[in-house]
């Protein structure tokens, strides 16, 4: 997983049969979910130093806000 992340990553989402779209492939949706759920991010998260996940749940907006635009539900 450590190569070639976002290739597995779209080879994931295929076989689970929600493949990402064109939209989000040029959004860059896909290199957004990787940086969300590195080590290096979750490590740092403010909840473990604070207890609010104010990060998690602006990244949460953020990518629902993208899929709204393209015109998905949630």
């Amino acid at each position: 997983m450590k190569r070639d992340t976002s290739v597995k990553m779209k080879r994931l989402t295929d076989f689970l049969g929600q493949p990402f779209s064109m939209e989000e492939d040029m959004e860059h949706v896909v290199e957004d979910i990787i940086k969300l759920c590195s080590f290096h991010t979750l490590r740092n998260l403010r909840v473990d130093k604070s207890g609010y996940a104010i990060h998690i749940s602006r990244m949460m907006r953020s990518l629902e806000k993208v899929k709204l635009e393209i015109g998905e539900t949630i």
